[in-house]
């Protein structure tokens, strides 16, 4: 009764019929092993097998070991069917230790068992799941190397492939997945073989040209461009640029026209600028701005005009600027369109547009009060230099009000307006002041020691003008300074001995114009 059960579960294609048969057959071979009365030894552990069977395809695994057991226990036949079958079990039971242990006894005490192919395969990808590769390793190994005929030799090289992904071995990748496509084109294998190496090997000509021909896979070109581009992207996404800059070089010269080009030369132009070779940041950044609108137009309109401006190239910037204020989403993006407009024009000498977009800085209610800042500071001087010292005092005014080391150019401005109009005491009281409030700020304070110098010139007052100098020389050691406050001391010796040296008149006060900042 329990074969003829077994028998039919067997045929059967119903997974909840199949398993009631084998409940059936089960429940017969039980009553025939553990029944009483004499049987014979070979149909007891015949039943046995066939009750873990039973067990085993139900899923009740614990059952089935026992049954097993009492099959490996006895010297009636199927003792390493039994072993390989309890390994097994653990393993479909979560007892991964207890699977290898069995498996390897099963080698060990039965070296020649017609399982011994299924149990080191068995043993490779527990040690596989397990992540200890080195012994899983030694398995698919032996397989691959004694076992080439077996139905395993193929599932072996697939594997090897993913212990050499994951242990980082480009070059036994290759190798690996060579034999394999050697050995099995179009094999249903190589396609879960390509899912695994495609990462490793994707930008390899000779493996693209390989899954070309792979049939099962039906890879299309643009599939193989978009593999290659999303690997080199991937290391400009993880801020490793080295690597970046490498990998989508090669992608840009592969594929022409390449369907990424603007993202690959935004993320190239990325690392270059952030390596400081901002030459090469530019040719990318100029590719992308080339390229018709796009998600990376607008940064790279705004660092392409940094780069120029800050090379010096004010029309070029400008241009550059003029589009993003016409193309820019963000709105601090259109801000700094017209603060770098605003700076170009100064530069270019086109003050009154350089004017303008000061306005548009200032007047705009949406600009942070820091950008709004740097506004009324180049508006105070573009209106200095048109001669407009009430609108630049006024800006200059709203720039102190934030302090810090713009404050101290501000105050500085101030006290030389005043003494470029003849009003030396107001020049010097606001020196003093300065003096006083930003000594903290080097660069403007020796300005302001140098500008009273001049101031005292004005006045006529040449002994408080020596004095000013000959501590300036005495006390700082910036050369900029010593050479300024030299030169200055030249003059004042050419006013007071004209016999000696020339004579200079009143009209023509020593003067120090700072530089404009940028």
């Amino acid at each position: 009764i329990g074969y003829c059960y077994f028998k039919l579960a067997n045929d059967e294609d119903n997974i909840e019929t199949m398993r009631g048969l084998y409940n059936n057959a089960n429940t017969g071979f039980r009553k025939y092993a553990d029944g009483n009365g004499v049987k014979d030894p070979k149909k007891v552990n015949d039943a046995n097998l066939r009750i873990g069977d039973c067990f085993y395809v139900n899923k009740s695994y614990v059952q089935a070991i026992q049954y097993y057991d009492k099959v490996a226990d006895n010297s009636q036949g199927n003792k390493d069917y039994a072993m390989f079958q309890k390994g097994m079990c653990y393993g479909f039971d979560g007892q991964t230790d207890k699977k290898a242990w069995v498996l390897k006894n099963l080698l060990a005490d039965i070296p020649d068992t017609k399982f011994k192919i299924d149990a080191k395969y068995e043993l490779a990808s527990t040690y596989l799941l397990s992540d200890r590769l080195s012994e899983a390793k030694n398995y698919y190994q032996d397989i691959i190397k004694n076992h080439a005929a077996s139905a395993y030799h193929k599932r072996a090289l697939a594997d090897m492939c993913l212990i050499y992904v994951r242990e980082g071995n480009v070059g036994a990748v290759k190798e690996t997945w060579n034999m394999l496509f050697a050995a099995y084109p179009n094999d249903p294998i190589l396609k879960d073989a390509v899912s695994t190496v495609q990462s490793t090997l994707i930008e390899d000509p000779e493996f693209q040209q390989q899954i070309r021909g792979i049939k099962i896979i039906d890879i299309k070109d643009s599939d193989i461009e978009k593999q290659v581009y999303d690997k080199a992207i991937g290391y400009a996404y993880d801020g490793n640029c080295e690597v970046a800059i490498e990998k989508l070089t090669a992608y840009l010269q592969q594929f022409q026209p390449a369907t990424f080009g603007a993202e690959a030369h935004y993320y190239l132009a990325n690392c270059y600028f952030d390596k400081g070779e901002t030459d090469k940041a530019l040719n990318s950044y100029n590719y992308v701005i080339n390229e018709p609108f796009n998600d990376y137009t607008e940064d790279a309109l705004k660092v392409a005009a940094t780069i120029n401006y800050n090379k010096k190239n004010y029309q070029v910037a400008a241009d550059h600027y003029t589009e993003l204020e016409q193309v820019a989403v963000q709105k601090l993006n259109v801000l700094e369109a017209q603060i770098g407009l605003m700076r170009c024009h100064y530069f270019l000498g086109n003050k009154d547009l350089a004017a303008t977009y000061a306005d548009k800085v200032v007047l705009n209610a949406n600009t942070p009060e820091d950008i709004k800042t740097t506004g009324f500071l180049w508006r105070g001087r573009i209106r200095m230099d048109k001669n407009d010292d009430a609108g630049a005092t006024l800006d200059f005014k709203e720039v102190m009000k934030k302090g810090g080391a713009n404050a101290a150019e501000a105050k500085y401005h101030i006290a030389y307006m005043y003494y470029r109009s003849g009003q030396y005491v107001k020049a010097e009281d606001e020196l003093f002041q300065h003096i006083e409030k930003y000594s903290a700020f080097a660069e403007w304070k020796y300005k302001a020691f140098l500008l009273l110098a001049d101031v005292y010139v004005g006045m006529k007052d040449y002994f408080q003008a020596r004095t000013t100098l000959e501590q300036i020389l005495e006390r700082v050691q910036e050369q900029w300074v010593r050479d300024e406050a030299t030169r200055k001391l030249d003059e004042l010796d050419a006013l007071e001995n004209p016999d000696q040296g020339g004579s200079r008149s009143t009209e023509e006060e020593i003067n120090l114009v700072p530089e404009q900042q940028n």
